[in-house]
């Protein structure tokens, strides 16, 4: 058999195995646009998170740099406690959010899009999204975190709420890094701005 009949023979297998590929290709970036990707952090990591009206001895407490920071170290009852809760506890509502505001001056972090933060937030809070940290951009603003509040300081990650995944984005970037007080509040930031808490 000559070349240009074996190309006559292979072409229509081939445009339509093109055609198979393109076609699981969109079907896959469909899937993935519907349904998003959240990336679940590892809860057991977050050691010295408290309720609101039992703040951490520790919190505010200076480390070092962030590089500084022992990773995965457990101890006593801050491994216990974190070994025994189960991830929906970290997960706040609207009301616990608001006491930690108030009762452990809980810095928040706003995972929503710049645009959004700068248009309107929670009052104190800092801008702060999982993209940034993954890039590396974000450094000079975590290591101001370390410095400013230490590693133990009760921190509330927030976006817009429901099926908002953004904070547990955040979440799962900066539990690695040794931040042990997180939590993610539920509500978003609608939520809080309807409540008529503080906004900026």
């Amino acid at each position: 058999m000559s070349a240009p009949n074996r190309a006559t023979k292979c072409g229509p297998a081939l445009a339509g195995a093109l055609a198979l590929l393109g076609v699981a290709v969109i079907a896959g970036a469909a899937h993935s646009w519907i349904v998003p990707v959240t990336l679940r952090p590892d809860w057991s990591k977050n050691t010295t998170a408290r309720a609101p009206g039992n703040p951490s001895p520790d919190a505010g407490a200076h480390t070092g740099s962030v590089a500084a920071r022992p990773q995965g170290v457990q101890t006593g009852d801050s491994a216990t406690q974190a070994a025994a809760e189960p991830d929906d506890a970290h997960y706040i509502d609207l009301t616990t959010a608001r006491q930690m505001f108030d009762e452990q001056g809980a810095l928040f972090i706003d995972a929503r899009p710049r645009e959004e933060y700068e248009k309107s937030h929670i009052a104190g809070a800092v801008h702060l999204t999982a993209e940034a940290i993954s890039s590396g951009r974000a450094l000079s603003l975590v290591t101001e975190l370390v410095e400013n509040y230490g590693y133990e300081h009760p921190i509330v990650i927030y976006c817009h709420g429901g099926d908002c995944d953004a904070s547990d984005n955040v979440a799962k970037l900066l539990l690695p890094m040794g931040f042990a007080n997180l939590r993610v509040m539920k509500a978003g930031f609608e939520d809080w701005q309807s409540a008529g808490y503080e906004v900026e």
